[in-house]
This record gives C-alpha cells, structure tokens and sequence, in this order.
C-alpha cells in the first residue's frame, strides 16, 4: 500500500486538483486514500458520487440531496459523501449543494474549517461547458478555504476553469 506524505496531502487541501486516468487506472481509489489522509489532517471532506459506487461509503455519511448535505454541515461533520440523483437533476443539485456549502462557509463558526470538495466522473456536469458548482470552487473557493478536486477519465470533456485553476495533476495510464 502507498504511503502519501504529509507534504503530498498539504497540497491536495490547499490548492486545487485534478485527477485523470482511464476505467480502472486507480484513479477514484488514489483519490479516496487522499481524502481518508486528509480526514486524518483534519480537513474537511465531501465526496460526490454521482455512479452510487458502494466502494466509497466508507468515505463519510452518505446523503441523497443538498439539503442532507447541509444538515450534515451545520453538525460540523467532516466526512460526507454526496449522491446527487442519476438523472438530468444531478448538476442543479450540484449546483445547490455547493451554494449550501459556500453560504455556510462564510458564517462565524464554519470559516476556518478547511474543506476538500472531490468530484467523481466531473464531465457528467460540465462537459467542457460551464457549470456553477465548478465555477464556484475553482475561482472563488481557495479564498474561503474551500478547495477542489476533479476526477475524470475523459480529458478532452474536462472543464477549462477546473484544469486551468488547478495545481495538483495527477494522470494515472491514459494511452
């Protein structure tokens, strides 16, 4: 098993991220060990999970919709997974959650909480277009403690303000 460093994980909580590999590559399971590392730095994590995938349960309270998420914000509770539904609704709830999360961000109590929000298969909701949530995160989000990290196995459907913005690349076997 990989040991990540505490260097290694400093920079994934502090600076955005991308992640890209083909199916199977290791990718989503590189990124969970991340965010487990970060979860033991203390920092704050919410894993969306838009494929439902079981593997990633273990990552934190698993909640259906922005508003579960919120409650589970308001109760400080650093370890959520995100499962937005499996249909068209999927980026407005995105969207939503991640309002929730920047609104709560800014109130006495919730600003020094540093915070990881990691996007399986991100392209599902922005192929190459624009998208609020990921618009939010990447420009908006470091100033308030608030960092991304975008998983993906399709580069050429990655969002430009994701890519740009990030400083952390890690690309696992793409042919």
């Amino acid at each position: 098993m990989v040991q990540l460093s505490g260097v290694f994980l400093q920079s994934f909580r502090d600076r955005h991220s991308v992640v890209i590999g083909r199916t199977r590559s290791g990718k989503t399971v590189f990124s969970g060990k991340v965010l487990e590392g970060l979860q033991e730095l203390n920092t704050h994590t919410i894993f969306v999970d838009p494929k439902h995938d079981k593997d990633f349960a273990h990552l934190g309270t698993i909640c259906h919709s922005p508003i579960q998420v919120y409650e589970q914000l308001l109760l400080k509770n650093p370890a959520i997974v995100f499962r937005p539904s499996a249909d068209e609704n999927k980026k407005e709830e995105l969207d939503r959650m991640v309002e929730l999360v920047f609104s709560l961000q800014r109130k006495a109590g919730f600003k020094r909480i540093k915070r990881v929000i990691a996007i399986d298969e991100i392209q599902l909701f922005a192929k190459k277009g624009s998208s609020k949530a990921i618009e939010m995160i990447w420009t908006v989000g470091a100033g308030l403690g608030i960092v991304g990290m975008a998983l993906t196995q399709r580069i050429q459907l990655l969002n430009e303000t994701a890519w740009s913005q990030s400083e952390n690349k890690v690309i696992f076997c793409i042919e």
